[in-house]
């Protein structure tokens, strides 16, 4: 259980530093050869690319903009007016991959979505699973990523689904331990621990329940919104916001809400208010002011996710985004 807290601990901390300290912490050698040679200060020594990344933090992120970075990872890819890509699903298979870390493809592939905004006059809302209606909001969604955190915020939080976590653990309750099984990709399941945990290691699950409903209906929204979440699940996950007079809804608003885009429609409503829940229990500033941007910025952050992952990551999912282990 230790090893559990620990891990949700340490997401609180995503924003105690500057975006680019940030990036240069998650960036491999590879990686920084990479974004160097793009960004014109091509060496075969990593530690010479960090040393000029250092020297002028702004390069970072222009090397992540540039047309140069992302062909080498992801080739030449065509974008329809439908907001697909033109080229298959397996041409994201590209020679730039086997020397990237998945942070820095999904970093690249988050500053080229901001990129398509600047001339996509709409992006695809799913209303259901497998059904998609233009929604002329790319503008705004533009302006959201401006902020060069919100920006960082996406690719760290694609990548922290790269590997996920699931299993037994062992916890006390009346006083007796007893096993319990949780799992990452299970909403459920990971708000059962908020039972059984202190005060103070709940913020980090309240955290990280907000991801996963981000994630769930951003990157695989057609699968969410094809599953009907069970009436126990329902009411399972309404508990987490019971004690919130601000944010706490009745089994009737929420199944109203969950309707006929399933388990979605349930995740698109209670993922603001957990990370509210979050962001009002965390003990420091910088963390409480990013997650209550990204309760603010929900919806936006999911419709920019589903643009990624159409554009660029559909196809490639599978092997992204890890199994429980």
């Amino acid at each position: 259980m230790t090893k559990v807290i620990r891990r949700y601990r340490l997401v609180m901390g995503l924003h105690s530093v500057n975006p680019a300290d940030r990036y240069l912490q998650q960036l491999s050698r590879s990686d920084l050869l990479i974004l160097a040679e793009a960004a014109g200060a091509g060496t075969d020594d990593a530690d010479a690319a960090l040393a000029h990344f250092r020297d002028d933090p702004s390069a970072i992120e222009s090397a992540l903009f540039a047309d140069d970075t992302f062909r080498h990872l992801f080739g030449e890819r065509t974008i329809t007016v439908s907001g697909t890509t033109s080229a298959p699903a397996e041409a994201a298979i590209h020679e730039g991959f086997s020397e990237a870390s998945p942070f820095l493809l999904f970093a690249v592939a988050v500053h080229r979505g901001v990129m398509d905004l600047h001339t996509s006059p709409f992006v695809s809302e799913r209303v259901g699973a497998h059904r998609r209606i233009p929604i002329f909001d790319a503008a705004s969604i533009l302006d959201y990523y401006v902020e060069p955190s919100r920006r960082l915020f996406a690719a760290e939080h694609l990548a922290s689904y790269t590997q996920v976590r699931s299993g037994p653990v062992w916890v006390r309750h009346n006083g007796k331990l007893r096993r319990q099984r949780y799992s990452e990709l299970d909403p459920a399941r990971l708000a059962a621990l908020l039972d059984v945990l202190p005060d103070e290691d709940k913020v980090g699950i309240y955290r990280r329940l907000g991801d996963l409903a981000l994630f769930l209906t951003g990157v695989f929204g057609d699968h969410t919104a094809r599953e009907a979440p069970h009436p126990i699940e329902v009411e399972r996950l309404i508990r987490t916001v019971r004690d919130e007079p601000d944010l706490r809804l009745d089994v009737d608003e929420i199944a109203a809400l969950a309707g006929g885009n399933g388990r979605a429609g349930l995740l698109s409503t209670l993922g603001p208010r957990w990370y509210r829940m979050a962001a009002d229990r965390s003990p420091l500033p910088a963390v409480r002011r990013a997650l209550h941007d990204v309760a603010e910025g929900f919806d936006t952050a999911r419709r920019f996710l589903t643009l990624v992952t159409d554009r660029y990551l559909f196809g490639g999912t599978d092997r992204w985004f890890g199994t429980s282990h």
